[in-house]
């Protein structure tokens, strides 16, 4: 983990997550590698706190995305 001022980048690989999809060119959704748990983060190279490097770029956090049992 690096960190850059009030930043600490850590690169996808070592985050403990996986890229699950692109909703865009700057939202993504990732994936806990441990757990069923998928995340929203968005595009924010500047963003102050806890941000996650994908090839080359810096995300954000936005929300935990609660997928419903099938059926439901």
């Amino acid at each position: 983990m690096k960190i850059i001022g009030t930043q600490y980048r850590e690169l996808l690989a070592d985050s403990g997550y996986r890229l699950f999809t692109r909703k865009s060119d700057t939202e993504c959704i990732l994936v806990s590698e441990d757990r069923p748990i998928y995340e929203l983060w968005v595009l924010n190279d500047s963003h102050s706190g806890y941000t996650i490097e994908i090839d080359g770029q810096g995300y954000e956090f936005v929300e935990t995305l609660h997928v419903g049992a099938a059926g439901k």
